[in-house]
């Protein structure tokens, strides 16, 4: 239980530093603009370790998956490159845990799909520490 409350605070306290870091940024950045910083933010949340499209009861076809998620947010920065806005894609957590993916790769598989998909930032969820804390510190390093 202790343990479980020292996460959640650890988890709180460092999602609000990298957003207030975020955010200092971008203000110091804009202040030095004459004109307003264009921007998209693209937000994904708890995948749970669903990398793949996967067929739903009653679908036609298949659906999610990162392939989709990947090409929807190239064509979405592409747009953005072209309109001259800036694109942030951020994640929520939870990139582990709901699938044999994250039981085989423990969280390396969507590290690299993250990289791949040109991640820009994420919060640490409660199911990154599943594999325990040292999978998380050496397994889980985005690209430099």
């Amino acid at each position: 239980m202790f343990f479980n409350i020292i996460r959640v605070l650890f988890t709180a306290i460092l999602s609000l530093v990298l957003w207030a870091d975020c955010f200092v940024c971008v203000a110091s950045a804009a202040e030095k603009r004459s004109e307003p910083l264009r921007m998209t933010i693209l937000y994904m949340n708890d995948p749970h370790a669903h990398y793949a499209a996967e067929r739903i009861d009653g679908g036609q076809g298949l659906t999610g998956g990162f392939a989709k998620a990947q090409t929807l947010i190239g064509q979405i920065r592409t747009a953005n490159l072209k309109e001259g806005r800036h694109t942030l894609f951020l994640l929520g957590g939870d990139l582990l845990t709901g699938t044999a993916f994250s039981t085989v790769f423990k969280g390396a598989m969507g590290v690299e799909l993250l990289n791949n998909m040109e991640l820009t930032a994420m919060v640490v969820g409660n199911h990154e520490f599943d594999y325990g804390a040292e999978n998380l510190l050496k397994g889980m390093k985005p690209k430099a």
